[in-house]
């Protein structure tokens, strides 16, 4: 499945729903970003030098 995710949302509820879907379907790593500004700066890391993100949901 998948491997690195990035949850990209500002509605804290939302982010928590969307946190603990993916750790039952035992995602190995999941990143959390309330800010786009955060999330960009998360991806454009991610994708340098430590593997990017399997999926991003934005």
């Amino acid at each position: 499945m998948f491997k690195k995710v990035l949850v990209a949302e500002d509605i804290d509820s939302i982010n928590l729903a969307v946190g603990a879907v993916l750790e039952k379907l035992a995602v190995d790593k999941v990143e959390h970003a309330e800010y786009c500004d955060k999330a960009w700066l998360l991806a454009k890391k991610s994708h340098s030098g430590t593997g990017s993100f399997s999926v991003a949901h934005l």
